[in-house]
């Protein structure tokens, strides 16, 4: 179960850098395209299949790894330049970017476990992000003196 301090809408990578005595890292995984699953259809607003880029990275503090992270973007949210650009971020966090624009939304969270999910709207276009916690996120982020 998640700690309710992971189930807000602020940033998660404020979070993370806050807990961080000496680093945040960001390590990828993989970068690649995929053919979309059913399941995701209705959480992207799709009604068939198609590709989508999908990155999955590690989320790092302290050179631990705290979070996987996996981002889907569906092939017509790269139509727009703003979201086609997140294919070349490298190892920057993509919350910095995302939380960047003053406009961006976000759904409520979908929470199995230690696994969360959201859809961001970024400049208008449909961003997936689920995101699990390792046991020593949760642990910490469990902690009665934090506060978000």
């Amino acid at each position: 179960m998640l700690p309710k301090s992971l189930c807000t809408s602020d940033s998660l990578t404020k979070k993370l850098r806050a807990a961080a005595q000496h680093s945040f890292t960001v390590e990828i995984i993989s970068e690649r395209f995929i053919w979309l699953e059913p399941e995701t259809f209705p959480a992207l607003a799709l009604t068939h299949a198609g590709q989508a880029w999908c990155r999955e990275v590690y989320l790092k503090v302290d050179e631990v790894i705290w979070v996987q992270a996996k981002t889907i973007i569906p092939q017509s949210s790269l139509q727009h330049s703003a979201v086609e650009d997140l294919l070349g971020i490298d190892n920057q966090p993509l919350g910095e970017i995302l939380f960047s624009d003053p406009q961006l939304t976000r759904s409520n969270f979908v929470v199995e476990q230690t696994t969360r999910s959201s859809v961001f709207l970024f400049h208008g276009q449909v961003i997936l992000i689920s995101e699990t916690f390792l046991p020593i996120a949760c642990d910490y982020f469990s902690q009665e003196n934090y506060s978000s």
